[in-house]
């Protein structure tokens, strides 16, 4: 694979042969175009809650995963508005006198907070429902074998759409760890810094704390009598890094759009064209995740 400087200046160099204008701003909304003069450019694009817009000829989104963040059901007793249970983006709200964080969730994203926390000097308890799967990416390297990955998109693609779902989930398999990080938690280990769990995190509310800290139970799921006994943690705030559950109408561009146009959603992704197109005759296009029961699971 190429490597991100190669590919950083594969971009410079589009930027430099390829006609554009870079706009920054966040995109609130995609509707239908009413202006008139405009009747080639079907969308009107609205940035910063409407205070400005974009007529366009042609949208391509590639908004990245898109869904509403998993709970563990156990957690749920903490009131997120307590500041004691944060999800990974809100790491900016860890506490400057928080010294013990418990990180949830058994995939990079939940590696890569942890090791972050323990750069900011706190210490760390990674929990996950499993052992960590150390491997380079989540998927099988079929997928990226030119001798298999055409047949692995063929198999695919002649699934019925529920068939696809289930495929996506089986091919990424909860997410994975690599090596290079892997190294790290290690190393994080053995300085002490890092302690890993592998059960299921439960809020104990029976226990009360004067400093507002967490009482947590972590449960073994295991078959071995000397790994079913609940380890007990006392923590002052809790990162849930526990993936998403796929709910393309979460993105409020994409709910806008699916009013303006509306095709059927299928597990939370949006049922687009074999093209990747929104719907025939409409240059509206999806890629990356949200167009993974059309790209598999490498989307």
């Amino acid at each position: 694979l190429p490597s991100t400087s190669l590919f950083v200046d594969f971009c410079e160099d589009l930027v430099k042969t390829l006609p554009h204008d870079y706009i920054q701003g966040k995109i609130t909304s995609v509707v239908k175009n009413s202006i008139s003069g405009n009747s080639g450019a079907p969308f009107r694009v609205e940035l910063d809650s409407g205070r400005r817009f974009l007529s366009s000829k042609a949208v391509i989104l590639a908004t990245g995963p898109t869904g509403c963040p998993i709970v563990p059901p156990d957690l749920k007793s903490i009131p997120c508005d307590s500041g004691r249970l944060l999800m990974w983006p809100q790491l900016n709200q860890v506490k400057s006198k928080s010294q013990r964080i418990l990180v949830v969730g058994g995939g990079l994203t939940a590696v890569q907070v942890a090791l972050k926390l323990i750069k900011l000097g706190k210490n760390v308890i990674l929990c996950s429902r499993r052992h960590l799967v150390e491997k380079h990416f989540d998927i099988g390297l079929e997928w990226f074998d030119m001798r298999t990955s055409n047949r692995c998109i063929s198999d695919f693609y002649h699934q019925e759409l529920p068939e696809r779902f289930a495929a996506l989930k089986h091919a990424r398999d909860g997410g994975s760890v690599p090596p290079f990080y892997m190294k790290q938690v290690r190393s994080a280990e053995q300085s002490g810094r890092l302690i890993r769990v592998v059960g299921d995190a439960q809020h104990d509310s029976s226990q009360q704390d004067s400093a507002g800290r967490v009482h947590i139970s972590i449960v073994s799921s295991s078959s071995k009598k000397e790994e079913q006994r609940p380890k007990n943690f006392c923590v002052d705030q809790i990162v849930l890094a526990c993936g998403i559950k796929p709910d393309c109408r979460a993105n409020p561009v994409v709910e806008s759009i699916l009013e303006s146009w509306p095709i059927p959603v299928h597990a939370g992704f949006p049922s687009i064209t074999e093209d990747l197109q929104w719907k025939e005759d409409l240059p509206l296009y999806v890629v990356g995740s949200l167009g993974s029961l059309n790209i598999g699971p490498d989307a």
